[in-house]
């Protein structure tokens, strides 16, 4: 099932639910935002067999095309057997990237990434900048990733 992002795409309360076979492609710059004062979160639940794809537009697969998935404050999810390639854009430090950034919101940032592929960023796979947030990662594989696979999460 194919899906042309031209837009930033922000999910500000409730959950965004990509299901197993989904292809989206991102025009240039463009990010999936999960962020609120109330909690918002992503279920993307792919399989082994029919995984969750997430790239550039067609012509334009190089890292650093997209900004990435970009998860701020009260957030949480699940990203299973997603393959995610060319974010980490300009403004974007990682593919996937956690932030807590409200001072004295009491937001709660939880995400799991399992079994799926980080690849061709522009900087790093998954990024943080608090060690706080709550991320599981599991059984994952990163490639054409010029900083670290994981950064500031609390993991290294």
């Amino acid at each position: 099932i194919p899906y042309r992002v031209t837009e930033d795409v922000t999910v500000s309360s409730d959950t965004l639910v990509i299901k197993a076979g989904v292809h989206m492609t991102f025009a240039e710059n463009v990010q999936l935002e999960v962020f609120a004062i109330l909690p918002a979160a992503i279920e993307a639940q792919g399989t082994a067999g029919n995984p969750i794809r997430m790239t550039a537009t067609e012509g334009n697969e190089m890292p650093g095309w997209w900004q990435g998935i970009y998860l701020r404050d009260d957030f949480g999810g699940t990203l299973s057997n997603v393959i995610i390639r060319h974010g980490g854009g300009a403004s974007s430090p990682a593919n996937i990237t956690a932030e807590q950034v409200l001072p004295g919101l009491d937001a709660q940032g939880s995400l799991t990434v399992e079994n799926s592929r980080i690849e061709d960023s522009g900087k790093h796979g998954i990024a943080c900048n608090d060690a706080g947030i709550d991320l599981t990662a599991q059984g994952n594989a990163f490639a054409g990733i010029p900083g670290k696979p994981i950064t500031g999460c609390g993991t290294e």
